[in-house]
């Protein structure tokens, strides 16, 4: 039964109007509800996710995994190690925070 389980928060995320998307959820939904906006879809992401494995070599990355993720609303990528100019130019390219990354090394100085 739904009692079982009270309270229930039913977390949502849009990317365009939350106000709108909130009012209509309300409309289905009675109990507790976290509404928040990303800047972009699953999809975006994971055209970011795709573009970044045909553009690695350019951006002198070594992709050893990569994941388009939904909850942080970011791409997530392990490399081999990665340099300051590189984040710079990932920031510069898909906008600050887009791409979180993972290095299993530390450049030499």
């Amino acid at each position: 039964s739904p009692d079982e389980f009270s309270p229930v928060i039913l977390n949502v995320a849009f990317t365009g109007d939350t106000t709108r998307h909130e009012a209509e959820l309300h409309q289905e939904w009675s109990g507790p509800l976290c509404v928040v906006r990303f800047e972009r879809t699953l999809e975006e992401l994971r055209e970011i996710q795709s573009e970044l494995h045909l553009v690695a070599t350019k951006l002198d990355l070594e992709i050893l995994w990569s994941d388009a993720n939904e909850y942080t609303n970011k791409v997530q990528i392990g490399v081999v190690v990665i340099h300051e100019r590189t984040r710079s130019d990932l920031d510069s390219r898909y906008g600050k925070d887009t791409i979180e990354v993972f290095p299993a090394l530390e450049p030499a100085s």
